[in-house]
């Protein structure tokens, strides 16, 4: 993507982001081409999650769950966990 130096001081943070993505900015600036790449690009949120070994019901709980039940309970205004 080429963009004229004025357009990337507008947008810095928005180019800034695509760059850290990996995409490739040139910027004109008084007749040079200065080129803002990113050396290792950012990982996506998503495969920075960590993987967490809590539940906040025990399990079976998940199994033997009759959505109708929990959601009359919900429609009661009964908002409490139980355990």
């Amino acid at each position: 993507m080429a963009v004229k130096a004025s357009d990337f001081r507008k947008n810095l943070f928005t180019l800034l982001d695509r760059v850290a993505r990996g995409d490739r900015v040139e910027i004109d600036y008084k007749g040079a081409v200065i080129v803002v790449s990113a050396v290792r690009p950012m990982a996506s949120k998503l495969s920075r999650l960590k993987q967490r070994d809590i539940l906040r019901v025990p399990a079976e709980a998940l199994i033997d769950s009759d959505a109708r039940e929990f959601e009359s309970e919900w429609d009661s205004g009964n908002r409490e966990t139980r355990f």
